[in-house]
């Protein structure tokens, strides 16, 4: 399990994971390896990056972020400085 936390840790996307399983798969000779499951994993595995860390964790992370500093600019007000 260490492997696996390092991976998530460098922030690695499952799609480059898998097309590295996928090259070690050819290099070793694995009959098990077909194009169409080849591109249906990556696709899939894409668009869940792209939905989950794209979408999800950056929506989240724009609703915790403090936008009010921005409506005090636009208003003349230092925003460091609390009323």
């Amino acid at each position: 399990m260490f492997g696996v936390t390092i991976f998530a840790f460098m922030g690695y996307e499952h799609v480059v994971y898998n097309a590295c399983l996928f090259i070690g798969m050819l290099y070793y000779n694995v009959s098990a390896l077909q194009l169409g499951h080849l591109i249906k994993n990556i696709a899939f595995a894409f668009i869940g990056n792209y939905i989950g860390g794209g979408l999800v964790i950056g929506l989240f992370y724009a609703y915790l972020n403090d936008h009010g500093q921005f409506k005090a600019i636009k208003k003349g007000i230092d925003p460091k400085i609390k009323s």
